[in-house]
């Protein structure tokens, strides 16, 4: 049985963890506040989590889960509509506005796996990197109106490839209704409230010129 003083030293280990994850959420969301501060004509639309399954509900059980499944601000992804947009489908001169949290890199080994990855299989993090993306959608034609931007936009396509990106030429999705780009910057780089509102003005820039819309 555990001594009361290992019982202890237990506790202050997990009272360790905690402050640290806590430290890295708290951080996290203030980032990207201070990231959607900056499109002001924007109304919050969904978020997923990027690496497995959302946090079950209240109602279905926890167990059988993966452990990672809890940890959803790992990687994430944050949507938003065009401010005062009240339909659910997209249409001509909307946009979806997507703000992707990519933590540590060692995670490109989870894609596919059956069973559940050892927080070891994550390898050194001297070797891995942290990112933030945002990415625009854009409707340049209205879709039918039992579509929606999670099913029929976002989680039917993919994010703008690194070829678009380095070109400088918007995506073409969607039979063509959705044009889509991507800016990203390491989370490294983010280390004050000055260097986000440089990232996040200069990614307006760029939205402005490759899909020729105007986020300010």
């Amino acid at each position: 049985m555990p001594s009361e003083n290992n019982l202890r030293q237990a506790l202050e280990d997990v009272r360790a963890a905690y402050r640290l994850l806590y430290a890295y959420q708290r951080r996290t969301l203030d980032t990207i506040s201070l990231v959607i501060d900056q499109f002001p004509d924007r109304t919050f639309y969904q978020w997923s989590n990027l690496l497995c399954d959302m946090p079950p509900a209240r109602g279905k059980t926890p167990f059988g889960r993966w452990t990672w499944d809890f940890m959803p601000l790992y990687n994430t992804s944050f949507l938003f509509t065009k401010g005062g947009d009240a339909s659910n489908y997209p249409q001509q001169g909307d946009w979806l506005l997507e703000v992707k949290l990519e933590t540590d890199s060692g995670h490109a080994e989870f894609w596919g796996r059956r069973t559940e990855p050892s927080i070891a299989d994550l390898g050194d993090v001297a070797d891995t990197k942290s990112a933030l993306s945002l990415i625009v959608w854009k409707c340049v034609e209205t879709f039918p109106k039992n579509s929606n931007w999670y099913n029929d936009v976002w989680y039917a396509h993919p994010w703008p490839s690194m070829d678009v990106i380095e070109a400088g030429n918007a995506a073409v999705v969607a039979d063509g209704k959705i044009h889509s780009f991507q800016v990203d910057t390491l989370l490294e780089e983010l280390e004050d409230r000055a260097s986000v509102i440089r990232f996040t003005s200069a990614a307006k820039a760029t939205f402005a010129s490759t899909l020729d819309m105007d986020l300010a």
